[in-house]
């Protein structure tokens, strides 16, 4: 619904704890939807990596969600979709499938999708734990009007107390 505010979390690096951060404000803000910008190109990638090996029991988010197979090598397959890629990790298949999406459907297919599934929730509140690029911002704002954005940065800071990401953007 285009009355909703939008909160998007973002930090420059890895566990930080975006994902975190979106379960407490949704614990303390009843009426609130946990969206990632990731979900529809992991979704693409659930469905390719189907009809690439159809024997397997798992799909492709259950290998990548699971940190020790992130760097673990698909074997070389010569696919429909994406000519020869070869051996590559699950990462790179990410990767890979979001380049072919975004060649074929535009730039903005994953955000676009990613909207309109927010315009979908009937939450007055919803909280996006994965931003990370200019364009989705951009995006947003002229969806849902910049005064209905809050954006959230987080930053690791490590033991001595001093900050280890620092972000310009």
């Amino acid at each position: 619904m285009k009355n909703q505010k939008i909160i998007l979390i973002a930090s420059e690096g890895t566990n930080v704890g975006k994902s975190h951060l979106a379960r407490l404000i949704k614990r303390s803000a009843k009426d609130c939807s946990i969206l990632s910008f990731a979900d529809p190109l992991k979704e693409s990638c659930d469905k390719e990596f189907r009809s690439l090996y159809p024997f397997t029991t798992k799909t492709f988010s259950q290998y990548y969600s699971k940190r020790e197979y992130k760097d673990e090598i698909i074997s070389k397959v010569d696919v429909n979709i994406i000519d020869k890629i070869g051996a590559f990790t699950f990462r790179e298949f990410l990767i890979k499938i979001s380049d072919f999406y975004k060649a074929r459907y535009g730039f903005d297919f994953f955000i676009k999708k990613s909207v309109a599934r927010s315009l979908e929730v009937s939450n007055s509140l919803v909280v996006f734990d994965d931003f990370r690029l200019p364009f989705e911002y951009d995006f947003l704002e002229s969806e849902y009007g910049k005064d209905n954005i809050l954006t959230v940065l987080l930053d690791k800071v490590n033991k001595k107390g001093s900050e280890t990401n620092s972000y310009e953007g």
